[in-house]
């Protein structure tokens, strides 16, 4: 109850509705929903529960932790590593993007994890927990400008492939994101960073693209890249020097 309101929680994903409330209240609702669309009730949701994570944390990941593949004198365990990872790359598809780099690193191992890549998972969990505030927010009147961010994490440790990252923007809110390993080894973080680039422009052209059947005026309009490396910068601005 809020100021003598009955108040619920009702999430609805396609076919699949989830239902916070009292008892009562929640199986009045369900009844009444019943009635006009055949349902199934599948009772008390667990999943939210289902990876007990008590604690929190304010970064997804901790710098230098090894999650490299499972050494032969490391065992596995009975953790929920797959099904965990699946609900983070789900949140992390539709409105996390700040976690798709540490999921990315985690999942390569989900064939044969160890203990400590059941403990970085459990780190993206408690600062999701942390950060559950935080979500993407569509603003009307904030313009159909462009543009897409880029960046690149520099050789891996275990294959020496550099992971690109990018997120493109319409109107200053993010559209589409994405953490990807490169398909070759840069030989420099700026050959990394200038591959991000390139990945980075054809998303947006993309979403460019899309954007011309919502919006025709936006057709063939500029599209702002932004990067943080001076040397993929000069390249991009005088490929032939």
């Amino acid at each position: 109850m809020k100021d003598d309101v009955v108040v619920m929680i009702i999430v609805i994903y396609v076919d699949d509705i989830l239902v916070a409330g009292s008892d009562d209240d929640c199986k009045e609702l369900l009844d009444s929903i019943n009635k006009a669309f055949p349902t199934k009730d599948l009772g008390e949701c667990v999943i939210v529960n289902r990876f007990d994570v008590q604690s929190t944390s304010s970064i997804p990941a901790s710098p230098g932790v090894d999650i490299g593949p499972k050494r032969d004198d490391e065992s596995g365990g009975e953790w929920p590593v797959r099904e965990a990872i699946g609900s983070m790359m789900w949140v992390s598809t539709f409105s996390r993007p700040d976690i798709s780099f540490a999921v990315r690193a985690v999942a390569r191992h989900a064939h044969a994890p160890a203990e400590r890549h059941w403990k970085a998972i459990v780190k993206i969990l408690a600062y999701l927990k942390e950060t559950r505030d935080l979500g993407i927010t569509y603003e009307r009147g904030s313009g159909l400008g462009l543009a897409v961010y880029v960046d690149a994490s520099y050789a891996d440790a275990e294959d020496r492939r550099s992971v690109s990252g990018l997120a493109t923007t319409v109107g200053g809110t993010v559209i589409s994101h994405g953490s990807k390993t490169q398909a070759i080894v840069s030989l420099s973080s700026t050959e990394a960073e200038y591959i991000a680039a390139g990945e980075g422009v054809k998303e947006a052209l993309f979403v460019r693209a899309v954007l011309s059947f919502i919006a025709p005026e936006t057709r063939g309009s500029s599209i702002q890249v932004l990067q943080d490396n001076q040397g993929a910068m000069a390249l991009v601005q005088n490929p032939l020097t």
